[in-house]
């Protein structure tokens, strides 16, 4: 039996233009955007979607369309290595995902989109279509972006940058007490010095104490 749990890209990409242009019918009917190209990089840039040559055994690209009024837009994506579905919202130089714009003004979502792997049509459409019908409710309430939620958005992305800077550094610690734990019972301190110093003041008292007992018997 076929698995149909992953359909074949080339499959999957001439649906998400057909889904794309269902699902996001509103943002040109109801609300005035003008619906892009479908456009299509596979490596060499942006080029004009042609299904006729687009390859058959690829899995790195970035399929896209984009929805434009008065200077704002709209880009819905899907590709890259993670086979993701993303929509951005643009102004001038400004670039939000939409669920920045969401989480900034505690509007509740059911999909979150760029997190899940999108391997099949049906997966597809359901992602799609919820991302449409949850963007045509709110979309009132988000456009004009205020600059409040841009401030939010910036304190959101600068609160995950430090935590993830500290999750980094935390592991960066606990590689250095198992370096240092290994030089102490080679009795090499000045290693042990050299390595737990970067983190002094960081360090827990027990490697505090390593430290100062290395320092001790250095001299």
């Amino acid at each position: 039996m076929e698995d149909k749990r992953y359909d074949p890209f080339p499959e999957l990409v001439e649906y998400f233009y057909s889904a794309v242009e269902k699902n996001f019918l509103f943002l040109s009917i109801d609300l005035g955007f003008q619906e892009g190209e479908r456009i299509i990089d596979v490596g060499k840039g942006n080029s004009t979607y042609d299904k006729a040559t687009f390859p058959q055994n690829i899995w790195i690209f970035s399929a896209s369309k984009k929805y434009e009024l008065k200077g704002e837009s709209f880009e819905i994506s899907y590709g890259d290595r993670e086979s993701f579905i993303q929509i951005i919202y643009e102004k001038g130089k400004t670039k939000y995902a939409l669920w920045q714009i969401y989480e900034a003004m505690g509007i509740e979502r059911t999909v979150i989109s760029g997190s899940q792997f999108v391997l099949n049509t049906a997966f597809m459409e359901k992602i799609l279509s919820d991302i449409a019908l949850g963007l045509k409710k709110n979309i009132s309430n988000i456009l004009p972006i205020s600059k409040n939620t841009e401030k939010i958005i910036q304190a959101n992305v600068e609160r995950i940058q430090l935590e993830w800077k500290l999750k980094e550094e935390s592991r960066e610690i606990e590689t250095a007490i198992e370096q240092a734990a290994n030089a102490f019972r080679e009795k090499n301190y000045f290693k042990v010095v050299a390595i737990l110093s970067k983190y002094e003041g960081k360090l827990r008292p027990a490697q505090q104490m390593k430290l100062a007992y290395c320092r001790k018997h250095l001299h």
